[in-house]
């Protein structure tokens, strides 16, 4: 658990993210993996594709990752070491391998918006690795520059408090920066409000008890715009939340909160499950 995944692709989301994870690895002292997935491009045209090799494909991959890691061993000390994997076959799969074979510390994503190549890391992709894995995810906004977490804001919800929050991460990070741990809650009008939350808001202040964290309600109809405008208007400098599995049916019929956050973060989101 001492290496930091970074999938990569030749974005300017991924290079950011790429210098991003070695500021942290710098600071947590962590090494560094970066990944990068490629496959025969396939035409959905009648224009047919300039012919090019599987051959020449994979050396543009290997080629991108030796860039990349010729740009952060500038940032990392020397004792930081760095590894590249250039692999045929989709991203997410060969992240789930890497992931039983390494056990990562983090998995870091950059996203480059909502339209272009951010499409691909705010999709399916993302939210796979998020949803079937309990490795730590960490997605860095565009052209976000690293900061170190000083303020750190733990989203929850009160429910399932138990089964649902992980603190390992979050505690070294307070270790490592000496940092600040809030709570944010948004509900509106008591309408979340349940037998249950008095017992699940005491169950998480248990778990987080080390961390010392002090605690804020605020009032919004709409959850993702309420946490949204707490990050704009408080100096938050990482969100953590806990991504809930849906079955099929609600993934169907109900909007993803997780991807909904990460199209409009202006901060770091942290990704945790337990």
């Amino acid at each position: 658990m001492d290496t930091i995944l970074v999938p990569v692709n030749n974005g300017e989301a991924s290079k950011n993210a790429v210098i991003y994870a070695a500021e942290i690895a710098k600071d947590l002292g962590k090494n560094i993996l970066l990944i990068n997935a490629y496959q025969v491009p396939v035409s959905y045209t009648e224009v047919p594709l300039v012919t090019i090799s599987l051959e020449q494909i994979e050396e543009a991959s290997k080629e991108l990752l030796i860039k990349f890691k010729s740009e952060i061993q500038k940032i990392t000390p020397t004792d930081c070491k760095i590894y590249i994997e250039s692999v045929y076959g989709e991203i997410e799969k060969e992240i789930k391998k890497t992931i039983e074979k390494i056990d990562p510390y983090v998995i870091i994503i950059g996203t480059g918006g909502r339209s272009g190549l951010g499409r691909f890391f705010l999709g399916s992709t993302s939210l796979k690795i998020i949803n079937e894995t309990k490795t730590p995810v960490l997605i860095i906004p565009p052209n976000l520059k690293y900061k170190r977490f000083l303020n750190i804001v733990v989203t929850s919800d009160f429910e399932d408090v138990i089964e649902n929050t992980s603190t390992r991460i979050i505690a070294e990070l307070v270790r490592k920066y000496k940092s600040k741990v809030s709570v944010l809650h948004v509900d509106y009008e008591r309408y979340h409000f349940t037998a249950s939350t008095p017992m699940e808001t005491m169950n998480l202040d248990n778990i987080l008890t080390d961390l010392n964290p002090t605690y804020h309600y605020i009032e919004n109809k709409d959850t993702i715009e309420g946490i949204i405008t707490y990050v704009k208007e408080n100096d938050v400098d990482l969100l953590v939340v806990y991504p809930k599995r849906h079955n099929w049916f609600e993934q169907i019929f109900e909007k993803s909160k997780t991807r909904e956050l990460i199209q409009n973060a202006i901060k770091p989101v942290l990704c945790l499950r337990n």
